[in-house]
């Protein structure tokens, strides 16, 4: 079984070469690296041309900066193992990881991502995981335990690309292109989500932390607020991106979990800008035609949260 890890550059040299070398130190060895350079502009592709084996490593130059969802689309195409691992350059894995994924895939699984450990930006331990820091529930931590990933993410994403895996030969047309047409949502949710529409039986969740996953001001995706975010602002965004997200899933495959949360994000997308009494409406013919007992949920009670408090 051939590895191959893809990984996407742009203005990494601050931690880039504490990645490399922990690429380098797998217990597994790595077959192929897959490097793209997405428009650095600093040193970073210096080391990564002086650190990794130029026998083993495809480097695709990119002159101007593409983002990360093209970025990882093209690495993946690009991508000749077997089993390909998605990764960010300022991260560090730990010594295991390729070995404890590859057990998995083993099992006969397609997809497969794990927890992380987070850490700042010298690299002190937070005291923290990603799951935590998501405030991933037990309840939903045990669903994908249990091969129902379709259940989790059809409602929120808690995939990050630096934690995933994926077997090539799994993927097929229904997963090209990547989406671009959503705002603030990345390849990681895209690929996740579509796996686990098509089969979640063979989605598989590591609950240990395999990466260091290094929290820093300069990162492209973190969990801080940018600056000048306008909270509201971006409520409306967030809500009008789900719907469109899973519409777009839906388009490609179905799924019982994907199609019930659509409706809900599309009831809440359309609740945020309309009137006080028009959110009445609706909220009391939603009650009418849907059956009370499978409303009263937690994404459901956030819906009426929604209502009442956008008057």
């Amino acid at each position: 079984m051939r590895i191959s890890v893809v990984l996407s550059v742009y203005n990494g040299e601050a931690f880039i070469k504490n990645l490399l070398h922990s690429l380098l130190n797998q217990s597994r060895t790595i077959d192929e690296y897959v490097v793209i350079d997405d428009g650095s502009q600093d040193q970073s592709m210096t080391f990564v041309k002086d650190i990794l084996d130029s026998n083993k490593t495809i480097f695709v130059q990119q002159n101007k900066n593409q983002g990360p969802v093209k970025s990882f689309e093209k690495g993946i195409k690009k991508a000749t193992g077997d089993i390909v691992f998605l990764c960010d350059q300022d991260d560090i894995w730990e010594v295991h990881k390729v070995d404890r994924f590859i057990k998995a895939f083993n099992e006969g699984h397609n997809f497969v991502f794990s927890d992380a450990r987070l850490i700042n930006e010298n690299g002190i331990d937070l005291n923290e995981t990603f799951f935590d820091r998501l405030k991933v529930s037990t309840a939903d931590r045990i669903k994908l335990m249990e091969y129902k990933s379709d259940e989790v993410l059809s409602v929120r994403n808690v995939v990050s690309g630096a934690c995933c895996a994926l077997r090539k030969s799994a993927l097929d047309r229904t997963f090209f292109p990547f989406i671009n047409e959503v705002k603030n949502m990345l390849h990681d949710r895209w690929i996740a989500s579509l796996f686990a529409a098509i089969n979640p039986e063979k989605v598989a969740f590591i609950p240990e932390q395999l990466i260091q996953y290094r929290l820093h001001k300069n990162q492209f995706i973190g969990f801080q607020i940018k600056e000048n975010e306008n909270p509201s602002d971006s409520k409306k965004i967030y809500y009008k991106s789900e719907e469109k997200l899973i519409s777009l899933i839906l388009d490609r495959v179905q799924n019982a979990h994907f199609r019930r949360n659509h409706y809900f994000w599309h009831m809440r997308s359309k609740a945020i800008d309309m009137p006080f009494l028009q959110r009445l409406i609706t909220l009391n013919t939603l009650l009418l035609e849907r059956d009370y007992k499978r409303n009263v949920n937690q994404p459901f009670r956030a819906f009426l949260s929604d209502v009442f408090k956008n008057k």
